[in-house]
C-alpha cells in the first residue's frame, strides 16, 4: 500500500498505471460486452451498443468496446492500492467503460467510482430516462453522486407516472449543482417545488413555475429561461406578470431570459452578465425602459448585456445609452432580413450612443445565426 507522505513513490508508479492504462485500450485480444462486468444495477445504466436507445450516461468512445479482461483486471487491482486522492484524480480521466470494470474489482474501488458513472447524466431518450431513474431511486449512493442533470428528452403525452418516477429521482440528488430541463414545461413543473442545496445553473422553460422554482434555490449563480412558445403547453403561459413580486437572488451573476424575466430578478441581484430577448408587446417604448432600469439596478455593475430583437429597432440603442451607459461588452442579434433603410437607421443610432457609452471596449451588430 502507498501512502501518501510518500510522493516519490507515488507519482513514478502513477505514471506507470496511466501508461498501462493506454496500452490496455489498444488490446484487441478479447471483446467484454458490458452487460457481463456490471451489476443489476448498472445495467439499467448501459444499453446494447447496437440499441436504437443509445446509451443511457454518455457514448462510449471507439476505444471503449474492448479490453483485455486479464489486463484489465491486474491494472484494476494495481489501481485499488493507491490511495483514495490519486483513484479519484485518476478516474476523472477515465471513460464509462473504465468506471463500469473498475466497479467489480472490490468494494472500495465500487464506492470511489459509482460516483464517477453517475456524475453527469445527460438523456436524449425517455427510456434511458426511465432505466436510470429506477436505478438511482433504488441506490441512494448513486443519487447524492449526481452533480448535472440534462433531461432533453420527454414524451408528448407522457402518463402521470412517467413524471412522479422522475420527480422521485431527482429529488433524491442533494448534491446536484446543474438541471437542465428545457424541451418540457409539464415536466419540470413536476420538479418546480424541489430544492437543492448546491445548485449553482439552471435552464428551464419560462412559466410561473420557474419563480417559484428560483425563490426555493437562491443558490443559483447561472439561470437562463428559454421561450415557451413552441414548449409542449407554451398555450398556458399567461401573459400578465404584474402580480409577480421580486425575487431574491444573491449569488446570480448570469441571466439569460426575456425581458419579463429580467424585471423580476436583476434588481438587487448581482447580476454582471445578462442576455435578453424583446418579445415585442404594444408599446417597445415602454419595453425597453422597463427591462433596461431593471438591469441598471444589478447590485454589481452591469458589464455584459446581449440583445436578441425581432426587428432592427433604433430605439432599442437609444435606451441602451441612456439606461445602462457603463457596459463595456455590448451584443445585438437582429434577424438576417435588413432592409437599406433600417440598416441606415440603425447604423446612424450606433454611432449617436458611442460617445454615450465610455466604457464600451467591445460591440458586434449581427444576424442571428442559422441556427436560431
Amino acid at each position: 500500500m502507498l501512502h501518501a507522505s510518500n510522493p516519490a513513490k507515488i507519482f513514478p508508479r502513477l505514471a506507470e498505471l496511466c501508461r498501462r492504462i493506454k496500452l490496455l485500450k489498444r488490446d484487441q485480444l478479447r471483446k467484454v460486452r458490458v452487460k457481463s462486468i456490471v451489476t443489476p444495477e448498472t445495467v439499467a445504466l448501459q444499453i446494447e451498443r447496437n440499441d436504437q436507445t443509445g446509451t443511457a450516461l454518455a457514448r462510449p468512445t471507439r476505444h471503449c468496446d474492448s479490453l483485455s479482461v486479464d489486463h484489465s483486471r491486474t491494472a484494476a487491482m494495481d489501481l485499488s492500492t493507491l490511495p483514495t486522492e490519486l483513484i479519484h484524480a485518476i478516474s476523472r480521466h477515465l471513460e464509462l467503460c473504465d468506471h463500469l470494470l473498475l466497479c467489480r474489482t472490490n468494494s472500495r474501488m465500487h464506492t470511489i467510482c459509482v460516483e464517477w458513472i453517475y456524475r453527469v447524466l445527460n438523456f436524449k431518450s425517455p427510456v434511458q430516462l426511465l432505466r436510470c431513474c429506477k436505478a438511482i431511486i433504488s441506490r441512494p449512493e448513486a443519487a447524492v453522486s449526481v452533480w448535472s442533470l440534462k433531461i432533453d428528452c420527454c414524451p408528448s403525452y407522457a402518463f402521470r407516472s412517467f413524471h412522479t418516477m422522475v420527480r422521485s429521482a431527482t429529488m433524491r440528488m442533494k448534491n446536484l449543482r446543474v438541471i437542465c430541463v428545457p424541451s418540457s414545461s409539464n415536466l419540470f413543473r413536476s420538479l418546480s417545488d424541489l430544492i437543492f442545496p448546491q445548485l449553482i445553473e439552471s435552464t428551464i422553460p419560462l412559466s410561473m413555475d420557474s419563480y417559484s422554482f428560483l425563490r426555493r434555490n437562491p443558490t443559483v449563480e447561472r439561470a437562463s429561461f428559454l421561450d415557451p412558445f413552441g414548449s409542449d403547453d407554451s398555450q398556458s403561459f399567461p401573459n400578465d406578470f404584474s402580480h409577480i413580486q421580486p425575487i431574491h437572488m444573491p449569488k446570480l451573476r448570469h441571466l439569460e431570459g426575456p425581458e419579463i424575466a429580467a424585471r423580476t430578478i436583476v434588481p438587487g441581484a448581482p447580476v454582471s452578465e445578462l442576455v435578453i430577448s424583446w418579445w415585442w408587446d404594444s408599446n417597445p417604448v415602454m419595453e425597453y425602459s422597463r427591462g433596461l432600469i431593471a438591469a441598471a439596478s444589478s447590485k454589481a455593475e452591469l458589464y455584459s448585456l446581449i440583445n436578441l430583437i425581432v426587428r432592427w429597432d433604433p430605439t432599442l440603442l437609444y435606451a441602451i445609452a441612456k439606461h445602462t451607459p457603463q457596459i463595456g461588452y455590448l451584443q445585438i442579434w437582429g434577424p438576417r432580413y435588413l432592409t437599406d433603410s433600417s440598416r441606415e437607421d440603425f447604423l446612424f443610432a450606433v454611432d449617436n450612443i458611442l460617445p454615450s457609452l465610455t466604457s464600451l471596449k467591445t460591440i458586434i451588430v449581427s444576424p442571428h445565426p442559422p441556427s436560431a
